[in-house]
């Protein structure tokens, strides 16, 4: 098993005063050996050094926007003009939070989106109800 790329072997036997040294490409020649390379075992790893992998463990996931729930909740449950802009202009900070690497910001903003969609849900899903209750009930 070869330990470097083929076609060293003629670049060591070149003499380092001779003309055609100059003919070798460079990027040739950063990739052949320099030096003894005694110690390397057949399969290419070096004897007498151990090594150490560090598990980080999983990266924490990136904080949700809601930006889908808030634009559903501004087109079919906007009951107040307020009620379905409020959560979209939540959701845009914390995806542009998020863009700059602002994680905790990020995560407020999108954690503030999702009350307000929640708000705006129960409210889409009382008030109908409660109407009808009134109107059942005056009868």
């Amino acid at each position: 098993m070869a330990l470097y790329p083929t076609g060293c072997n003629d670049l060591e036997k070149l003499d380092s005063t001779a003309e055609n040294v100059t003919e070798v490409p460079q990027e040739h020649m950063a990739l052949c050996p320099k030096g003894s390379y005694d110690g390397l075992q057949e399969e290419g790893a070096i004897k007498g050094v151990t090594t150490t992998t560090v598990d980080m463990g999983p990266a924490d996931p990136p904080p949700r926007d809601y930006i889908i729930w808030s634009l559903f909740t501004m087109m079919y449950l906007n009951i107040c003009c307020m009620l379905g802009i409020l959560p979209v202009a939540f959701s845009i900070k914390s995806r542009d939070r998020k863009n700059i690497g602002d994680m905790d910001g990020a995560r407020q903003y999108g954690e503030t989106a999702k009350y307000l969609n929640i708000t705006a849900l129960l409210l889409l899903l009382t008030i109908p109800v409660i109407v009808l209750i009134v109107i059942f009930t005056t009868k």
